[in-house]
């Protein structure tokens, strides 16, 4: 009998983690599954947090247990008793995604060098943790955290810690967060299991707001009519920043803009 190979695990043997072990972006969509955390009303889905430059092999999620929206469901031939009209969750606004500048160099786990990339799945806590010790393409070498919960208090709540620690320099660290109402669902042709009828975009924004370090967006489902609010919140550890920020409902974004010194 032909042995199969053995293939090496990604993942570290644990009994309450899940830590992959190395920056495996070949593995992307499987890895956002797994780690995803959720608390029964809210959802979301384990993408990067710096995002990931290739769309084919990302997709970003939020949702809300229970929200949905409608779509017409067609026949080629109809008879006596056929459902006209069906239900799908739908994928709310993006907050979990930042771009974080070094003196002027994107941080990019697909530029520069890794040293380090750990991320694990907390079982007991229910949080997600990345430790990453990243090199720039100009030297800068720099120590990266985020966290990341749903909240089991208080459902409607997630939470997302990022920790920054220049190693090898001092200079200006830009955060750009927002909140994205521009989510997409997948349609039928991208996955099967997905209502024929569904838009890719859904909403109409009825607000979007900004003041300094909050902001909320307000979106309604087109069929459903079903309304929900995304509000932001920042707290900084430091004391001098600067920060912008602005709404723009047209485009349904919030965008807020946060420099400051690191030493």
């Amino acid at each position: 009998m032909r042995k199969l190979p053995k293939k090496e695990s990604i993942f570290l043997p644990d009994e309450w983690n899940i830590i992959e072990d190395g920056f495996h972006p070949e593995n992307n969509f499987m890895l956002e599954t797994i780690f995803t955390v959720a608390n029964g009303y809210l959802g979301l889905r384990g993408n990067l947090d710096e995002d990931f430059p290739d769309k084919s092999q990302s997709f970003k999620a939020t949702y809300i247990n229970g929200f949905y929206e409608e779509y017409d469901i067609t026949y080629p031939e109809g008879g006596y008793g056929f459902a006209k009209r069906g239900e799908a969750m739908v994928n709310v606004a993006d907050v979990k995604t930042f771009e974080i500048m070094i003196e002027g160099e994107n941080f990019n786990l697909f530029s520069g060098k890794i040293y380090k990339h750990i991320r694990k799945l907390d079982m007991k806590s229910g949080t997600v943790v990345r430790e990453i010790l990243w090199e720039s393409e100009r030297g800068r070498k720099i120590f990266i955290s985020f966290e990341r919960l749903a909240c089991f208090k208080r459902q409607h709540l997630g939470a997302i810690n990022i920790r920054i620690k220049p190693l090898n320099f001092s200079g200006r660290i830009k955060i750009v967060s927002k909140i994205d109402g521009n989510s997409s669902n997948l349609l039928e042709t991208e996955d099967v299991r997905i209502g024929s009828g569904i838009e890719k975009f859904p909403f109409e924004t009825i607000k979007a707001y900004s003041d300094k370090l909050n902001g909320f967006l307000m979106q309604k489902t087109k069929k459903s009519r079903l309304s929900y609010g995304c509000m932001v919140d920042h707290v900084l550890s430091i004391k001098e920043f600067f920060c912008k920020s602005f709404a723009d409902k047209e485009k349904n974004l919030v965008i807020f803009e946060i420099e400051f010194d690191a030493k």
